[in-house]
């Protein structure tokens, strides 16, 4: 009987715990990848569309989530054709042979101002440990991430060496959720 009582808790903690842990859909359409850099001295905007996400967020326990997303290298866009293409070229993302951008968390933390997400970002075939500061929305059945971060283009071998072009990319990641 004992062991029975026992059972019935460990499945009702683990209920429990998996009920806290909400699935959220990506609303695809509503979210967004945007950049910018310096070129020439000028600050240059820029997105990318598309984003695909796996998203599983506790905010009363966010060690048990999990984030993971991608985005398709040739939805980049600056609002100039021509360098669009040539970003999507070999020089810049090669986006022939690496057509998707990825990102995989492996932990995340409530902070003193949201939240932080560690992972695995790949571009280029090139993976490296990033960390992305976000904070949450929750609107009940719908709900927005907001991260950002900034990232070395030579970390993933894009644009080459260059003085008229910066070295850092400063990102910001929205997605619009539902449940």
């Amino acid at each position: 009987m004992k062991k029975l009582i026992l059972a019935t808790m460990a499945l009702m903690i683990a209920i429990a715990t998996y009920a806290a842990m909400v699935i959220w859909h990506l609303e695809t359409e509503k979210s967004s990848v945007s950049f910018n850099i310096k070129n020439f001295g000028k600050k240059i905007d820029g997105s990318f569309g598309g984003m695909k996400a796996d998203i599983k967020f506790d905010e009363k326990n966010p060690g048990k989530s999990s984030f993971s997303g991608s985005i398709q290298v040739n939805t980049i866009s600056t609002g100039i054709k021509k360098r669009d293409k040539d970003l999507m070229s070999d020089h810049y993302f090669a986006a022939d042979k690496y057509p998707t951008i990825n990102f995989k968390s492996n932990s995340a933390a409530k902070t003193a101002s949201g939240y932080v997400t560690k992972g695995s970002l790949t571009i280029k075939g090139i993976t490296k440990e990033i960390t992305i500061p976000f904070t949450f929305n929750n609107m009940g059945d719908r709900g927005e991430f907001i991260g950002t971060l900034s990232l070395n283009r030579h970390d993933y071998n894009i644009g080459g060496n260059t003085k008229v072009m910066g070295d850092n990319v400063d990102i910001q990641i929205k997605a619009d959720v539902n449940k």
